[in-house]
């Protein structure tokens, strides 16, 4: 059969194999694919089954076969398909789908699959997820009630979860992360949310806030008191309890029915109480505590004793001073009075040196005419007789029975009475049955002040514009001498204040300081002035120069450069016989060093600024004096000053420069001319140099500065060849000794 020309029979005689006995080569019913090997074993499928290999469902192919190449399936893993399994009963398969039991989710372990027990309606499965909600929740899934629904699931089907927290309202409450004060199965927070009060804002209903006692609804309106009282409800006593719960409870009396407790009345001044039994006067009253014979509202027990009383400008107005010219008015009342009164007299006296008399009216009713009245100005006396009108009746009440008008003619500091109840004539009370009485206490009146003017300040001084102080910064220190104070009445006192907080005696800072001045007197009278100090943003700086030597004219005009450092300024000068002095202003600051410099006439000099009271001084004389002889500004006395310098002897210049002048101007002395005498100054000074700045070098020996004519021409000018007197066609010192020596021998001739 293998065509290798060996009979099969040979061949399996000789050990080919041939399990199944058919005569044929097992290779060859391979080959011919009339038997498998589906293992690869070598050994036909049949004879593998033949010899044991388990074919449970007969297919003739070993059931490991089936289940490698996925014919069968082993879910169990027990190398026996499931059909096998299921088909001998050693696995059950309750729906019947092909799959043992043991092989499909049973999530609760009952041996059933969950999909057979939630298709079967056997177990809930409210989300639907093909998994028993028991154990969905076995699992971690919410059932905060514990009643085996999931929460989502009664959730989703309308449970309250009001604040959408994603868990049932009554779970809330029940864990205690949400308050049900009220029971009402609906978390405080939900309840607040939708508009239950809380009028105090603690997050607590205000139901349950007053259930609870901690908060007091005295008045039963369901309103916390603390929230009535903040919304306006009256607690006049600030007991932190509403007026009308006081009231109502008993705590606080309200004898007059006004809704506000007696102690509020009393206390705000609406209802007196003048014998302080913390009762309401009109109370006292009504209720026959108290007896009220005038009817005036006040317990006769309140009532001062019967007497007559005179009250005038010292007790309507204490303390409060009267003018020459004013009017002022006394009255006379009637206190108490201890018999019905129709009518009465009296008589006052009064000062005539301070008062004079204008006339008198009548009283309050019904004691309201002046029955006859007789003013004695001689003896300064007012007599008078009050009464009621005709028809009327007679008072018990106080009432004021005339009042008497007087100007004030004349001052009185001592502050007298000036008008009082005649002592010596005691007023007389008529009752409507002719009793009377005339043994009543007189109240005189308070005594008061008479001041016509108020004070005056004299001396005030002027205001005073000032530069700042010398070495004091940006001030000035000044005394102010403070006005003098006069008032009729005795002393005033002076009050005395600087615009900027300072004392008087304080430095004055730069800028404008007002110094008010202000007298009050014992009437309030006051009178103010003001001073201002200005002072200036600069100080002062004096000049004091002179020029080494003599021969000066009695007045020249010189330019000055003065130097202090950070400030320089030219400063035009005129100086009496070579001394000259000026003033000049220099910004704030300290200075030390300085020089000064005649640019057209002499070098450089340096000196100490000093402070000589509140001026910085600049004194430069003697051996700090300015050395006249540089005309040419190069801080030198040298040949080329004394070339100048002859070019224009003997020309006219004038004796007076400025600033400004720019030129050679070679008239040392100021006599207006070039002369001789100026170039005795330069041969004098001749090889000087000046002070080179402060600190620094200050005067020495110059090079002899030895020129051409030419360069000297280039200088002075075309007569430059006047300065040759040698003709050596240079200008140097040989030169100025001819001159010198000439100019001796002229002054010797």
């Amino acid at each position: 059969m293998r065509g290798n020309g060996t009979p099969d029979s040979c061949e399996i005689k000789g050990g080919a194999a041939d399990c199944n006995g058919n005569g044929v080569l097992d290779s060859c019913e391979l080959a011919s694919g009339s038997a498998t090997d589906c293992n690869g074993n070598g050994v036909l499928d049949s004879c593998d089954i033949a010899g044991g290999a388990p074919d449970c469902n007969s297919n003739g192919k070993p059931d490991s076969c089936d289940i490698a190449n996925g014919t069968s399936n082993d879910c169990n893993h027990n190398d026996i398909p499931d059909s096998c399994d299921i088909a001998s009963g050693s696995a059950n398969d309750v729906n019947s789908n092909g799959i043992p039991d043991s092989c499909e989710p049973d999530c609760n372990g009952n041996g059933i699959p969950d999909a057979y027990e939630v298709d079967g309606g056997f177990v809930a499965d409210c989300n639907h997820n093909g998994q028993p909600d028991s154990c969905d929740i076995a699992g971690g899934a919410a059932d905060c009630d514990g009643d085996g629904v999931l929460d989502s699931c009664e959730l989703a089907d309308g449970a309250p979860d009001c604040n959408s927290n994603g868990v049932l309202d009554s779970c809330d409450i029940a864990n205690g992360s949400s308050l049900d004060c009220n029971g009402n199965t609906i978390p405080d927070s939900c309840d607040l949310a939708n508009g239950a009060p809380d009028c105090n804002g603690n997050g607590i209903q205000d139901s349950c806030d007053i259930a609870t006692g901690f908060s007091v609804d005295c008045n039963g309106n369901l309103i916390p008191d603390s929230c009535d009282l903040a919304n306006g409800a009256p607690d006049c006593n600030g007991n932190s309890v509403p007026d009308s719960c006081d009231i109502a409870s008993g705590t606080s009396p309200d004898c007059n029915g006004n809704s506000i407790p007696d102690s509020c009345d009393i206390a705000s001044g609406t209802s007196k109480d003048c014998n302080g039994n913390s009762i309401p006067d009109s109370c006292d009253i009504a209720s026959g505590h108290s007896s009220d014979p005038e009817g005036d509202g006040i317990p006769n027990s309140c009532e001062p004793d019967p007497g007559v009383t005179m009250t005038g400008p010292g007790n309507s107005s204490p303390g409060e001073c009267r003018a020459i010219g004013d009017k002022v008015t006394f009255d006379v009342l009637v206190l108490n009075p201890p018999i019905v009164t129709v009518a009465g007299q009296f008589n006052v006296v009064y000062d005539r040196a301070v008062l004079e008399y204008l006339g008198i009216s009548g009283g309050d009713a019904p004691i309201t005419d002046i029955l006859v009245s007789h003013h004695d100005a001689s003896a300064g006396s007012v007599f008078w007789i009050s009464t009621i009108p005709n028809g009327g009746t007679g008072t018990l009440a106080d009432l004021r029975v005339a009042s008497l008008r007087f100007r004030v003619v004349a001052d009185d500091c001592d502050g007298g009475v000036h008008a009082t109840l005649d002592e010596g004539f005691a007023p007389v009370l008529i009752a409507n049955d002719g009793a009377v009485t005339a043994d009543l206490p007189l109240t005189q009146p308070a005594p008061f002040v008479v001041d016509t003017l108020g004070p005056v300040l004299s001396g005030v001084p002027a205001d005073l514009t000032v530069p700042a102080d010398a070495g004091s910064g940006c001030f000035a220190s000044r005394e102010l001498t403070p006005p003098t104070v006069v008032d009729d009445c005795g002393a005033a006192d002076l009050m005395i204040t600087r615009s900027d907080g300072q004392s008087l005696g304080a430095p004055w800072p730069c800028g404008a300081t007002t110094v008010t001045w202000s007298a009050t007197d014992s009437c309030g009278r006051v009178a103010t002035a003001a001073t201002t100090v200005t002072v200036e943003s600069y100080h002062l700086l004096d000049l004091r120069l002179a020029y080494a030597g003599s021969g000066y004219a009695s007045s020249m005009g010189r330019c000055i450069d003065i130097d202090l450092g950070d400030v320089e300024a030219a400063v035009a000068m005129t100086f009496a016989d070579g001394v000259g002095m000026t003033t000049i202003e220099v910004p704030v600051g300290n200075y030390g060093c300085a020089t000064a410099d005649d640019d057209l006439h002499s070098l450089v000099s340096t000196g100490t600024v000093v402070i000589e009271g509140t001026r910085y001084v600049l004194a430069l004389a003697g051996t700090s004096a300015l050395v006249n002889g540089d005309v040419t500004d190069d801080n030198l006395v040298n040949v080329a000053d004394w070339g100048v310098m002859v070019t224009r002897i003997g020309s006219m210049q004038p004796a007076d420069v400025d600033c400004k002048t720019a030129a050679f101007h070679v008239d040392l002395n100021g006599d207006g001319a070039v002369t001789q005498a100026d170039g005795d100054f330069i041969v004098a000074n001749l090889l000087r140099t000046g002070a080179s700045g402060c600190g620094a070098f200050t005067g020495g020996l110059a090079t002899d500065g030895a020129m051409t004519v030419d360069q000297l021409a280039a200088i002075a000018g075309a007569d430059a060849i006047l300065a040759d007197l040698n003709g050596d066609g240079m200008v140097d010192l040989d030169d100025v000794s001819l001159w010198a020596d000439a100019r001796e021998r002229r002054s010797e001739d």
